[in-house]
């Protein structure tokens, strides 16, 4: 049975600088497969056989796809919070009745986490794909999460909505 949703988001890789990487590599192979392949001259001083740059192109090109499909998905539920990070296939839920607290707040993911992704910490667990804002929650056994958010100003109303620990 599928929950009722508040409150949905989905995160991906939005840096520019990741994307520009990933797409000169694959333009770079691009233009070795031509080069070697079609035209029959080889690529750099010390080219792959042809083999080899097909299946390294390929493997990047699937890389980059992947790198696509990331993403970090925040569901807010009458019953709680479910949080699918990336690369996981089932969302982890933290039942409204084991949030000690819950605020949404402004953090430094490099300084506070280390950066970006799944992160574990001093400050507790961090889900993040990119931003600054984040669903700060104080677990009754005093662990801590933070689950990344870009839409803070409706997640914040949603919250209020709820009142579930007032």
């Amino acid at each position: 049975m599928k929950p009722t949703v508040l409150f949905k988001e989905k995160q991906g890789f939005k840096q520019w600088w990741i994307w520009a990487i990933l797409i000169t590599i694959n333009l770079i192979f691009c233009i070795g497969i031509v080069q070697q392949i079609i035209f029959g001259q080889p690529f750099g001083n010390n080219p792959m056989s042809d083999t080899g740059l097909l299946l390294f192109s390929l493997a990047f090109a699937i890389f980059t796809v992947l790198m696509a499909r990331v993403t970090l998905t925040t569901l807010i539920a009458p019953e709680g919070i479910y949080v699918k990070p990336p690369f996981f296939r089932k969302y982890k839920f933290y039942k409204w009745s084991d949030i000690k607290t819950f605020s949404v707040r402004q953090y430094n993911p490099l300084r506070e986490f280390g950066g970006c992704g799944i992160r574990y910490g001093s400050g507790g667990t961090a889900y993040n794909m990119y931003g600054q804002y984040g669903l700060q929650l104080e677990l009754n056994g005093q662990e801590k999460v933070l689950i990344g958010t870009n839409r803070q100003d409706e997640l914040e109303n949603v919250l209020k909505q709820i009142k579930p620990l007032g």
